[in-house]
């Protein structure tokens, strides 16, 4: 939000310096980005009169201007279009810095000819969006004249950040409302005057008969025998002081009471209106050209301005062109309306129109100064544009009841820790506008859509009272140990992450949103959680798994080159709207040849990543959260997203999932760039809501004496999961044998080769030949009786 410290003050009575008001504002929640003052960044630009014009002698598009700067007559070189003999313009000397690129202007020479200075556009002295040419002064001014007082532009800029919640002061009344409020000064209250209309009206409807429907009030007045012109100087100075461009005087009084009271108008010509004119329902096929030049196709559901015969606008959010006001306009219809936030958000991103009207609609505007806001309009064009009102026409579905709070004033202190006074509390609500009762019943405002309760007037009371205001005080017991700053499952996650981390893979924080495909494609569109009011249509969904952004993330990388890639994120899945199903996961994506590492044989031979790299993240994760990983078996049943016969999930004894792992399906590949890749995901809530049998957490057993080696390889049917092979190789004799991994595989047509290394550690003595060849047979025996495989020989 952009306004100036001049037009502030049209509202408040102040003495306070700038800096005092800056710092205000910050303080109540209107936080300042900028401020600056143009008379102080233009010093030195000056007024200039362009003497006389002849062409470039090497250049169609360029002229040489002889202009008076005051002090000297000098040459230009200068291609707008509007520099012509007789314009008074600004000029800006070698040496000076032009505000909006930064250029410190030099000597230099263009097209062969040397050019002393340069005249500007406004756009590029930051004082408007108008860059058709350059600068046109009045003729009045004198060459020499300081830009700034040429212009009248000492003044303060102020922009300030707008939070969704606070569409009062998207008008420049409220942001002067809270200051008062604040002790800053005294609030300006400048009511209409009594307007004399001639006792007819002119024909309104109003479609919709329910109160949340896209327009619930429709109000207007015509006023006739008017005449349109330029606006006044201080007019168009407030406009361009916000970044908006003079149209005609009728639409400059709906821009400025737009941003000076935050009230969306709108005018229309009479003369171009058929019989009637109301808000209704757009009908399919129906077009508009709207006032930005474009045609849009409306779809139905969609809230119109419309007469008998056509479309004369989109409500909330664009005027149409053919029904607009010019200056040969004679009578005008001004409509004040109140449009549903969440249809005319909805109406906005669907025709992708972006307007300072849909910008304070969808936000939420107040429905009882419809009729305000209308009278105000009425009484500026009369007095700018003359002409005879008739009486406004309105049509009410919304039955508006202001909300009344029950308020405790002790709640304050209890929710806050602030002493304040009740006195104090009830004349900071009432000068904010609420209405507070003996019995402390509060009446909210009707330009206050975001309270709700008794936290929210808390909340007003301790932003206008001052966080400054509170007085630091120590803590009663100096001796007394502070509590842990993080929570069990906090710390538990933060191992996870350096787990994770460890084995070579990156973290990433996304977005909990995806879009509606993405979400079928890992829920299958079951338990999909649409969002209301969504960003944007790509981020419509809450994601099932954080699987689904990491995919994303992956193939964005990928595409850009980045062909080895390792990542993970610890974050929500939603598979309901309940809080129990929001689960925390972590889960990972390998693509490429990022894989970890270990020690030892590999069997696999190649570097790409597979199945095995993302089932050793997950045990990694598991070791480290000290799980029984013997107890759990592995099972081919995971989601669809993964490669049916290379996936797997682990399961506990009681048949909770622990995690997923393996290749994704082919299916979600083929929407990707990348050709292969390996995931998995870790159900956080699962592992710490079940009643898992954990490992004794006791001191490794280190032992001095060497382990021994053997390898050993076994023929079994194609159907016989290695995990089984390998619980049968440890029962063999499970004293002595500490670990067993596979080193390689062979794979005939009804049987496969399965050559597995068991590691031998000696308890108190070195085993004998004897007694490793007895350990070696027992693991023979107990595989081909469990998997009915021999020994390959």
């Amino acid at each position: 939000m952009k306004f100036t410290l001049s037009w502030l003050k049209q509202h408040l009575d102040t003495e306070e310096n700038i800096d005092t008001i800056l710092r205000k504002l910050t303080d109540i929640g209107l936080e300042v980005e900028n401020s600056y003052n143009p008379a102080e960044i233009l010093d030195g630009f000056v007024a200039a009169k362009i003497i006389s014009t002849r062409p470039h002698p090497d250049a169609d598009r360029l002229q040489l201007c002889l202009v008076d700067t005051g002090a000297e007559e000098i040459e230009i070189v200068c291609g707008a279009k509007n520099a012509v003999k007789g314009l008074t313009t600004v000029y800006a000397p070698i040496g000076m810095t032009i505000p909006q690129s930064g250029i410190k202007l030099k000597k230099a020479k263009i097209r062969g000819v040397e050019s002393l200075g340069m005249l500007c556009s406004k756009q590029e002295l930051n004082l408007g969006d108008d860059s058709d040419g350059i600068a046109e002064l009045s003729s009045k001014i004198s060459s020499g004249t300081p830009v700034s007082q040429a212009l009248d532009i000492d003044d303060t800029y102020i922009e300030i950040a707008i939070t969704p919640n606070r569409p009062d002061c998207l008008g420049i009344y409220g942001i002067a409302r809270d200051l008062s409020a604040a002790g800053l000064g005294k609030l300006s209250n400048k009511n209409t005057k009594n307007i004399k209309s001639t006792g007819k009206t002119f024909p309104v409807f109003l479609d919709y008969k329910k109160t949340n429907a896209p327009c619930s009030i429709f109000a207007g007045r015509l006023i006739k025998n008017i005449k349109n012109n330029q606006s006044p100087d201080w007019l168009i100075h407030r406009l361009e002081s916000v970044g908006l461009k003079s149209i005609n005087c009728l639409v400059d009084i709906t821009n400025f009471i737009n941003f000076d009271r935050g009230r969306p108008l709108h005018v229309y010509d009479v003369n171009k209106i058929s019989n009637k004119i109301g808000a209704r329902d757009a009908k399919k096929g129906e077009k508009i050209l709207a006032l930005d030049g474009k045609e849009y196709e409306l779809s139905p559901g969609m809230c119109v301005i419309a007469d008998d015969e056509k479309i004369l606008g989109i409500g909330g959010i664009m005027g149409g062109e053919e029904s607009g006001s010019t200056l040969s306009t004679t009578d005008v219809f001004i409509e004040s309306a109140y449009f549903n936030p969440v249809e005319t958000s909805l109406t906005g991103r669907e025709l992708n129109i972006i307007s300072d009207s849909r910008f304070r609609f969808e936000r939420g505007v107040d429905p009882e100064y419809i009729i305000d806001g209308l009278n105000l309009a009425t009484q500026m064009i009369l007095e700018l544009c003359g002409g005879e009102p008739e009486e406004i026409c309105l049509i009410d579905n919304l039955d508006f009841k202001p909300k009344e709070i029950k308020f405790n004033p002790k709640l304050v202190n209890k929710l806050t820790g602030i002493e304040i006074p009740n006195n104090e509390i009830t004349k900071i609500l009432e000068s904010l506008g609420f209405i507070v009762s003996k019995s402390w019943n509060v009446i909210v405002p009707s330009w206050r859509p975001d309270i709700f309760g008794e936290a929210d007037l808390v909340e007003e009371i301790v932003r206008i009272f001052g966080l400054d205001n509170i007085t630091s005080e120590p803590l009663l017991n100096f001796e007394q140990p502070s509590k842990p700053i993080l929570t069990k499952r906090q710390k538990q996650a933060k191992m996870i992450k350096r787990t994770i981390a460890s084995r070579g893979l990156l973290e990433t924080i996304s977005y909990s949103f995806i879009n509606k495909k993405h979400s079928i494609e890992f829920d299958g569109g079951n338990n999909s959680l649409k969002i209301i009011n969504p960003i944007s249509d790509e981020l419509s969904e809450m994601r099932p798994t954080p699987l689904a952004s990491l995919v994303n993330i992956g193939n964005e990388n990928y595409k850009r080159g980045y062909m080895d890639i390792g990542i993970f994120e610890v974050g929500p899945g939603f598979k309901g709207i309940e809080p129990e199903n929001q689960i925390t996961i972590a889960a990972g994506l390998r693509l490429g040849t990022n894989r970890y590492q270990g020690s030892g044989k590999d069997w696999q031979g190649s570097e790409k990543v597979n199945t095995f790299d993302a089932k050793e993240d997950v045990i990694s994760v598991l070791e480290l959260l000290n799980l029984n990983t013997d107890s759990n078996k592995v099972e081919r049943s995971a989601p669809d997203y993964y490669h049916p016969g290379r996936s797997g999930q682990i399961i506990n004894s009681n048949g909770d999932i622990l995690a997923s792992f393996g290749e994704l399906h082919p299916k979600v590949i083929k929407e990707r760039d990348f050709k292969t890749a390996v995931a998995f995901e870790i159900f956080i809530d699962s592992i710490n809501n079940q009643k898992i049998k954990t490992k004794e957490n006791i001191a490794p057993d280190i032992s001095n004496l060497q382990q021994v080696r053997r390898d050993f390889s076994f023929v079994v049917s194609n159907d016989t999961e290695a995990q089984s092979l390998i619980t049968a190789a440890k029962k063999g004799d499970q004293k002595f044998i500490k670990d067993v991994r596979i080193f390689d595989q062979f794979l005939g047509e009804k049987e496969k080769s399965i050559a597995i290394e068991v590691i031998i550690q000696p308890k108190e003595n070195t085993l004998t030949d004897e007694q490793i060849e007895d350990i070696s047979q027992k693991i023979i025996r107990s595989v081909e009786e469990r998997t009915k495989g021999k020994l390959r020989s």
